[in-house]
């Protein structure tokens, strides 16, 4: 059961450094032997790659270090009079206030479980950076940490150390093959391939486009409820009576939902309290009741399935989990060979209007009362 998010860091929910690369390329270029950017640039990152693979251990450098030493080279090589400290300055800040892609912080918002940052980077540089976009992380870890580069183990195991998590109770994220992909894959850790540019994907390779695709590849559990729960099911159920306040002051409290009230429905025979789990914790419920209709002459002898209550978690809504919710509800009915499934919705709720006709409801009738008996 995937219980939390490994995510890579640059390239991933921040731009790389590629802009301020160019920009630099292109200074020693002007100022050098007259050599083409692409062979500056090919020769910087061959010999920064030279070290980086090396860099480990008791031979670790910090990338600040790494990235310093292999510009010095690139600068002699080419004849440049530049200062390196002064293009270091320039790439560093872009380490430290890179742009974020547009589908980060919603995807922090979205996301039902806690994302742990790996990233090969130098702390302060990275801090600095999370900092800057206000990104709320459960944990970072970092190549300085580990002493260690991606894809080198290292560093993963370093995270599901720290995390106490095993490699089958993650997912790892980032737009590096090398790095990410395979890295994380050796450990037997799940991965998904950030594939924000459209390219080819290899076999074996699970890809998104986007951050937000991610959720499409997280489980979600529904299981009967258990008494386990109801921690969670009682805060679920406050939300939902502060809505029926908030909704209907004439009509609605806030409850006790007591042990006598589940075990009441867990003993039922013609209900049960479906919920959605997500890392063995309940984010979502619906309460599901078998009905007759009335014996009355003019109404068909059927029976229903009643949705009595259905909440998400309020920081996992607008997730799918209430969607996959309604399925199961719709398959509990099916099983119990009911011939239609049917709920109520607060007339002002007009969110929750537009959620079950997304999913296949409709408005059958009105329920109309008079607060007054004068």
């Amino acid at each position: 059961m995937i219980k939390a998010l490994f995510v890579d860091f640059y390239g991933t929910l921040v731009h790389e450094d590629g802009e301020i690369i160019k920009e630099i390329t292109n200074i020693i270029h002007d100022t050098g032997n007259g050599a083409a950017p692409s062979e500056i640039d090919s020769f910087w990152w061959k010999d920064f790659q030279s070290m980086f693979v090396s860099s480990f251990g008791e031979n670790f450098k910090l990338q600040r270090d790494i990235e310093r030493e292999a510009l010095s080279h690139t600068i002699e090589q080419f004849g440049s009079k530049e200062d390196v400290n002064t293009l270091c300055d320039r790439l560093f800040a872009q380490w430290s206030r890179p742009e974020i892609f547009e589908d980060t912080k919603e995807f922090f918002d979205r996301s039902p479980l806690p994302i742990y940052i790996v990233s090969n980077i130098d702390n302060i540089d990275i801090r600095s950076a999370i900092e800057y976009h206000g990104l709320k992380p459960a944990g970072v870890f970092t190549s300085e940490d580990a002493r260690s580069y991606k894809p080198r183990e290292e560093l993963f195991e370093l995270a599901l150390s720290k995390t106490g998590l095993d490699p089958d109770e993650v997912i790892h994220i980032g737009d590096s093959i090398s790095s990410d992909v395979k890295g994380a894959s050796a450990l037997g850790i799940r991965t998904l391939w950030l594939n924000r540019f459209g390219k080819e994907v290899p076999s074996g390779v699970t890809s998104i486009s986007t951050l937000l695709e991610v959720f499409m590849n997280l489980e979600i559990t529904i299981r009967k409820a258990t008494k386990d729960d109801l921690p969670a099911l009682r805060d679920l159920y406050l939300a939902l009576e502060e809505d029926g306040v908030r909704y209907q002051p004439e009509h609605f409290v806030i409850g006790e939902r007591t042990d006598e009230f589940f075990q009441s429905i867990f003993d039922s025979d013609t209900q049960d309290i479906l919920v959605a789990d997500i890392g063995g914790e309940a984010v979502g419920f619906v309460h599901v009741m078998i009905l007759q209709q009335k014996k009355v002459s003019c109404l068909k002898p059927q029976s229903v399935v009643y949705m009595q209550d259905l909440c998400v978690r309020e920081d996992l809504r607008s997730k799918g989990i209430g969607s996959i919710l309604v399925k199961a509800a719709k398959k509990y009915g099916k099983e119990k060979g009911v011939d239609f499934i049917r709920t109520q919705v607060f007339p002002g709720n007009v969110d929750g209007m537009r959620f079950y006709e997304r999913n296949g409801f409709c408005e059958m009738m009105k329920t109309i009362e008079c607060q007054s008996l004068d």
